[in-house]
């Protein structure tokens, strides 16, 4: 005996056992799940392929909406985890692309009193940057921060007087950057307009790189300051940042003309006329009154060596106490020992570009001052460019350094390097 029912889900007709009576059951073809009327009449058809055997007992109704709603829930949350990502790309795409993709949202900025333009990301801020190491003039900045931890800046400022040697000042501000704290990855030389400049890219801590482009222009001195992170460097950004940069107006600087003095008549002087006055008589008359000699301004008193000394070393070093004597310290005494570490220093630099092992060679306080220079310019014109720097100054006339040493070695490409070791403050014989 079987049932006659009928699937209200996609009305197909079956036949069911008895013993299904009263109970749910699935549809074998829509998979809808029904009850089976107990009451039905016994019938001996059957419509389709499908038999009795084919109905199979469906779950019961408590379990039914359990696995139902975990269903639900799992489809809800793989639509919603996908729609946040697709948000989140979206927005973060749309905002590189719109603020800070390297193009869209920069602006032209213009300082008129800078004397230049170059373009920014949005809402840049001016600072007073300071820094009596660098100038004892007022540095301005200019900075912007796009996205992220990228970071953008111009700095200027004007020195007293043109450098004397660019080469040298150039290479003093890299010194002053990597010694504050980095790795020094490459440097170029670059230009600006009709400025010539130099760019160094320093790798610091934290996985962050520092690209500093410094443009000399007349006494006006540019630094621009790109950084980011290392490992998502945006290069086309930077360079845009950098190659948008243009002078518009600097101050002029020029030095005074060399005064020349003539050191005889420049016209024939014309016969001598006879005296009328007699002539004093030696016995009778006193002797005539004459001006005093001029004081004249007593020669740099460098202490005598007992050892070789190198004409340029010894240049240098008469150079140095010469801006000593000026100051009122007195002059610095050359010790062997110092110019032997001080020449194996420059030499290593000469080689490899690495001063090697250093010492302060039992002196209580030293100072050791590291020059690279392209060519080898006269030692006056080398010490009138460290003064430029107060600090640096400042060590060279140390009351509290008494000897030195002075080492000078050129690599093969030219470059000269000068060592220079300032020490005092022992009790040990030199």
């Amino acid at each position: 005996m079987s049932i006659a029912s009928q699937c209200p889900g996609c009305a197909r007709k079956f036949n069911a056992p008895d013993h299904l009576a009263g109970k749910n059951v699935r549809c074998p073809q829509c998979n809808t799940s029904f009850l089976v009327q107990a009451g039905g009449a016994p019938v001996n058809f059957d419509f389709g392929s499908a038999s009795a055997s084919e109905a199979s007992p469906a779950p019961t109704p408590a379990a039914e909406p359990g696995r139902r709603s975990l269903l639900i829930g799992a489809i809800a949350a793989g639509v919603g985890m996908m729609a946040l990502m697709f948000l989140c790309t979206g927005v973060g795409v749309a905002y590189y692309f719109l603020f800070a993709g390297p193009g869209a949202g920069w602006k032209e900025y213009t300082s008129a009193d800078g004397g230049f333009t170059v373009l920014l990301p949005p809402n840049p801020a001016q600072k007073d940057k300071s820094d009596p190491k660098i100038t004892a003039g007022k540095i301005t900045e200019i900075s912007a921060q796009p996205f992220g931890s990228r970071h953008y800046s111009v700095q200027y400022y004007d020195l007293a007087d043109l450098p004397i040697n660019n080469y040298l000042y150039l290479a003093w501000l890299r010194h002053s950057l990597v010694s504050a704290g980095g790795t020094l990855v490459r440097e170029q030389d670059v230009t600006a307009g009709p400025y010539s400049g130099k760019e160094v890219v320093v790798e610091l801590a934290g996985d962050q790189l520092l690209v500093r482009r410094t443009i000399l222009a007349e006494a006006r001195v540019f630094s621009l300051t790109a950084q980011y992170p290392k490992s998502s460097a945006p290069s086309a950004e930077a360079q845009k940042f950098f190659d948008s940069f243009k002078v518009t107006s600097v101050p002029k600087v020029t030095r005074p003309p060399t005064t020349l003095v003539a050191t005889g008549p420049t016209t024939p002087d014309p016969l001598p006329k006879t005296d009328p006055t007699p002539k004093a008589n030696p016995k009778t008359d006193p002797p005539p009154k004459t001006d005093p000699v001029p004081k004249m301004d007593p020669p740099v008193k460098t202490p005598p060596a007992t050892f070789p000394i190198k004409p340029d070393e010894l240049a240098l070093l008469e150079a140095i106490n010469r801006l000593r004597q000026a100051d009122g310290a007195r002059p610095l005494l050359p010790v062997q020992k110092l110019f032997v570490g001080a020449r194996a220093e420059a030499d290593s630099l000469a080689r490899t570009k690495n001063a090697g092992k250093q010492d302060n060679y039992g002196y209580l306080r030293y100072f050791r001052l590291t020059i690279p220079s392209r060519g080898m310019p006269p030692a006056q014109e080398l010490v009138d460019q460290l003064v430029l720097s107060k600090s640096t100054r400042a060590q060279l006339v140390e009351e509290e350094f008494d000897h030195i040493g002075i080492g000078i070695a050129t690599a093969k490409d030219g470059t000269t390097y000068y060592m220079l070791l300032f020490c005092g403050g022992t009790d040990k014989a030199p």
